[in-house]
């Protein structure tokens, strides 16, 4: 008779499988360092994998109009801006402040116009004006100044955080900001001044 096969070998692989789950849970359980590393990177990855990718914001942008008045470059907000004519030269206003350099009339209103080199202090307010160029419209919601200039040298559209402030001991009066070499006039504060806003009796389209 053939003798039984020894049950040992199959005993043993049996019982090297129990040792092997046994060993699973516990790693399972209370996993290596290696092991949680390991873990902690899959989910990583799995995460990472499902949330997602946010485009950064894009940068807010500025409309300037860049000009050029008595050889130098200036800027101001575009919004502000409500056009660009060509009139005939400002008629004078009897007795009026040296800030304004006369009157022109804009699609039925008259609308003061201003001295720019007198108001950023860059020309004595008895020096002769000059300007055979075009001129823009400012205003917020209406026509309220006019600025003649040289020329209207572009509309350029740069980040707002470009706009780098000008040095308090380097500023003129409205401009506290500066694009490349261009300083940009705060229209804001220009439209605001009270010495342009007709406490003398001058104010852009009303009587």
């Amino acid at each position: 008779m053939n003798a039984p096969p020894d049950p040992r070998p199959v005993l043993d692989a049996a019982l090297a499988r129990v040792d092997d789950a046994c060993n699973a849970i516990a790693e399972a359980l209370s996993p290596s360092a290696a092991h949680r590393r390991e873990i902690l990177l899959r989910r990583a990855r799995v995460l990472s994998a499902a949330l997602p990718v946010e485009a950064p914001a894009p940068a807010e942008l500025v409309t300037l109009v860049v000009f050029e008045r008595s050889g130098s470059r200036w800027a101001i907000e575009g919004r502000f801006v409500r056009e660009v004519t060509q009139r005939a030269r400002p008629e004078p206003i009897p007795s009026a402040p040296a800030v304004f350099a006369g009157i022109v009339e804009v699609r039925g209103e008259l609308i003061p116009v201003v001295a720019l080199d007198v108001v950023l202090g860059r020309r004595a307010p008895d020096a002769a004006p000059t300007s055979n160029g075009p001129m823009l419209v400012l205003g917020a919601e209406r026509a309220e100044l006019v600025l003649p200039v040289d020329r209207v040298v572009e509309i350029a559209h740069v980040p707002r955080e470009a706009l780098v402030p000008v040095p308090r001991d380097l500023r003129l009066p409205h401009i506290d900001a500066s694009a490349g070499e261009v300083l940009v006039i705060d229209a804001s504060s220009l439209l605001d001044d009270p010495s342009l806003r007709g406490e003398d009796g001058i104010e852009g389209g009303r009587p």
